[in-house]
């Protein structure tokens, strides 16, 4: 049952990822293309933030994607019938 468990999270990981990169490459195309900013310091606090921000989007969509996977899997196995 666990190892079920842990590959359905390690496919459920790449969901998190994607978004959270999705989020990343909209920040660099607003800096580019939308905001004012200029300068090394500007830059390395805005891309600063938007990386820790990234960060924890991920981790908090990594731990709710990987509980609903492990509550799914142990759903599924206590509802199992053996006959």
């Amino acid at each position: 049952m666990q190892c079920i468990s842990l590959i359905l999270g390690k496919l459920v990981l790449l969901l998190y990822r994607s978004t959270s990169l999705f989020v990343l490459f909209y920040a660099v195309f607003y800096y580019m293309k939308r905001s004012n900013m200029s300068g090394a310091l500007q830059t390395a606090e805005f891309f600063g933030y938007i990386m820790l921000a990234c960060y924890a989007f991920s981790l908090m969509l990594g731990a709710v994607s990987f509980f609903s996977s492990l509550w799914f899997v142990r759903y599924i196995y206590v509802n199992i019938k053996v006959d």
